[in-house]
């Protein structure tokens, strides 16, 4: 079957995009993508990034803060071991340990490899996840090692406990729709018991935690509203296809995680 003509006016794709780039040079002059040539745009790429470079080399340099857990506990109890072996209290080997510093201090890649992990079953074993991605350069923004954070709170410490205890009526009310914690016995009990902790630091309305503001975060306007935004239950557009954004749940009343398995 021979292509029918096009009519008059009709221009294709191809055509356009070829008559488009042919004119190209014609805006900024013969051989010219822009006002300056191919040279001096080079070289003022390159001043645009150093000064970029030397704005952020120039900031202040952050005080990096622990919390002393490390130096307090020589059980290491209050530090992260994920992943490494750990005794029957479930504290960290401390050959294991001392490995997992030494390789933060090297930053080598064979370090991290060869840390010993707590499964020996290499199916089954725990693997760390970028374990190294503090010791890379970005090539935008700050160096992640001129950023800091506030240390966390100490292990011993009553905001520690507030987290922890936060935690545990998380888990407890996990099944409790959030509409129905301002009449629910579990909201409401957490929400006394959370009040009468001496550090607890999640938002308060008169200086109580109210059904209404638990587990709720303290950046403005957390307390406002629903406790899930309509926004999340709708698709997002990326590109050509749409990202569903509702997750699958946990089946209500099965428990995980409860028991321990070497």
């Amino acid at each position: 079957m021979k292509n029918k003509t096009p009519s008059r006016g009709w221009v294709s794709r191809r055509a356009f995009l070829g008559g488009a780039g042919a004119l190209a040079p014609a805006f900024a002059g013969e051989g010219q993508l822009g006002p300056l040539p191919g040279q001096q745009r080079r070289a003022q790429a390159l001043q645009v990034r150093m000064d970029a470079a030397n704005f952020q080399r120039d900031l202040p340099l952050p005080e990096q803060l622990a919390n002393g857990d490390e130096l307090l506990y020589t059980s290491r109890i209050g530090n992260f071991s994920k992943g490494l072996p750990h005794n029957s209290l479930g504290e960290v080997d401390p050959n294991a340990y001392y490995a997992f510093l030494a390789a933060l201090s090297s930053g080598r890649p064979a370090d991290f490899e060869n840390l010993p992990m707590g499964c020996p079953d290499p199916a089954r074993r725990f693997k760390l996840v970028n374990p190294q991605a503090g010791l890379s350069y970005e090539m935008e923004g700050a160096d992640a090692q001129h950023l800091a954070q506030p240390p966390a709170p100490r292990f011993s410490s009553a905001e520690a406990a507030g987290e922890m205890v936060e935690l545990y009526w998380q888990a407890l009310a996990r099944d409790v729709p959030f509409t129905e914690y301002p009449t629910t016995a579990i909201a409401q009990a957490a929400a006394a018991d959370l009040s009468r902790l001496s550090d607890f630091r999640g938002p308060r309305i008169e200086s109580r935690v109210a059904p209404s503001t638990l587990f709720r975060g303290f950046t403005a306007g957390d307390v406002v509203g629903p406790y899930i935004s309509q926004f999340l239950l709708r698709p997002i557009p990326f590109g050509a296809q749409w990202i569903d954004q509702r997750i699958r749940t946990a089946v209500p009343g099965v428990d995980h995680a409860t028991t321990y398995q070497d």
